[in-house]
């Protein structure tokens, strides 16, 4: 996913490591994750775009994907995204850069196997 994200020339903000977290906060409990991370990044040119439109925007970015392994299915990787609601011409370019990434990431994936 980092890969992905960077050759469309953005920049991560940072990889949580949301399993890891759950882990250490869960007072033993079992983590329902083999493996969890959350990718964060932002687009420069579409952020503006969406604060142009309307300055509380600003709450959208930056975008994120998860990418997970769940104790229940251990051999499959989820990618999983929040939408923004489309409901602007900007908001719909971040939904549809979302679902770019994820199917780019998909695909790239198959490649490896």
């Amino acid at each position: 996913m980092v890969e992905v994200v960077e050759a469309e020339g953005m920049v991560i903000g940072q990889v949580l490591p949301f399993g890891l977290m759950l882990e250490r906060t869960g007072q033993g409990q079992v983590s329902p994750y083999v493996e969890a991370e959350i990718v964060q990044f932002c687009s420069a040119g579409l952020a503006r775009r969406m604060v142009l439109e309307d300055l509380t925007q600003m709450t959208l970015c930056p975008l994120s994907i998860a990418i997970y392994v769940s104790v229940g299915e251990p051999n499959v990787v989820v990618l999983a995204y929040r939408l923004t609601g489309g409901d602007s011409p900007a908001r719909a370019r971040a939904d549809q850069l979302l679902a770019h990434l994820v199917e780019r990431a998909v695909s790239l994936g198959k490649l490896r196997w």
